[in-house]
């Protein structure tokens, strides 16, 4: 794909995210991590491959008070920033950004320490963006009249 067919995005952007019932979600590009996150409580793993939990958490606004499970596509070690390595569950879901749904892999962690409860990484992010650091929320400012 060439660099004009690339949508220029912001160093934080707002999602939806269907299969969760939200809108508007904060999620902070970080072309540093090679996944994308998605802050998540009462992470349960079971015995038949799939992962419970909820999404967010209730202090969050936009939290929904339903629990999800899914089946897990991947069970991986991921280095978080502070060095300290976790096992974690990834799941398959869509992701919608830029007025376009896009397939997306997510590691379900808890992000209650950090400023944005998703992380978009750079395996989601290759190919399709471009990130412009001193920009923030651009499709939104893009559909003001």
């Amino acid at each position: 794909m060439s660099l004009l067919n690339k949508a220029i995005i912001g160093r934080v952007e707002l999602v939806t995210l269907p299969a969760f019932e939200l809108e508007d979600l904060e999620a902070k590009i970080d072309t540093g991590a090679d996944s994308s996150a998605l802050h998540c409580t009462n992470i349960a793993f079971h015995e038949d491959h799939t992962v419970s939990f909820h999404v967010l958490d209730a202090n969050h606004p936009s939290y929904v008070s339903k629990t999800f499970r899914l089946p897990i596509h991947a069970l991986k070690k991921v280095k978080s920033s502070n060095g300290v390595s976790k096992k974690r569950a990834f799941i398959k879901t869509e992701i919608s950004l830029y007025g376009h749904i896009y397939p997306i892999v997510l590691s379900l962690t808890d992000r209650s320490y950090m400023a944005m409860p998703m992380l978009l990484g750079r395996k989601f992010l290759e190919g399709r963006f471009l990130v412009d650091v001193s920009l923030n929320h651009t499709f939104k400012q893009r559909k003001k009249p």
